[in-house]
């Protein structure tokens, strides 16, 4: 089995309920084309480098998942399909990139300042 992550991009307009179907919908296409789910994070609505359809944001969502990577075209034809997905993108990872769901994301220390040289 090798691990995959598609990184994909939905429609802003979809909040809440509607987004968690699209992403479900997405896990069960996963699922159905023999991958298993392995991380799955929402990062939330962002600003869009440039725009997609005519939209400035979108909400991004990181799934990670394993899968003999045969059926990767069937999820593929089926995410460019989708009118709710504004853009997508599938990469192939290694085992230490897979995220813990239960990690939390590390959270940077404020930097010490270093001590004030005193004039001799």
């Amino acid at each position: 089995m090798k691990y995959y992550e598609i990184l994909y991009i939905v429609h802003p307009a979809l909040e809440g309920g509607h987004f968690q179907d699209i992403v479900k919908s997405v896990n069960d296409l996963i699922e159905k084309n023999q991958g298993k789910i392995e991380s799955n994070n929402d990062w939330g609505k962002k600003k869009l480098a440039y725009p997609i359809e005519k939209q400035k944001y979108g909400t991004y969502n990181l799934v990670q998942f394993t899968s003999k990577g045969l059926d990767n075209s069937l999820i593929l034809k089926d995410l460019e399909h989708n009118p709710n997905i504004l853009a997508y993108l599938l990469s192939n990872i290694d085992k230490s990139d897979i995220i813990l769901e239960k990690e939390a994301p590390a959270e940077e220390a404020p930097a010490e300042e270093a001590p004030a040289e005193e004039a001799p």
